[in-house]
């Protein structure tokens, strides 16, 4: 993975970090990698950096999370209600 990553924080608000807050948490406990990907990522990345209007078609957000046993994760996932 790529570590020069934008730094975001502080500036995601409203329901993604609704969404996003519960993932974070999780995957720090389980020490797993996760990123945003798909028309969320691009919409934080034009507002949240950029400052530009969110114009986005879409209300879901999608996630890639690298683990190396999903038997450890998945009913951490069930729990939360993921």
């Amino acid at each position: 993975m790529n570590k020069s990553l934008l730094d975001l924080s502080g500036k995601i608000e409203g329901p993604v970090i609704t969404v996003c807050d519960p993932i974070a948490k999780l995957v720090k406990e389980h020490k797993v990698e996760c990123f945003v990907i798909g028309a969320t990522a691009r919409d934080i990345v034009i507002s949240a950096y950029h400052g530009f209007p969110i114009r986005s078609m879409t209300n879901d957000v999608d996630f890639g999370i690298q683990v190396a046993n999903w038997g450890d994760v998945i009913p951490a996932l069930y729990e939360q209600n993921f």
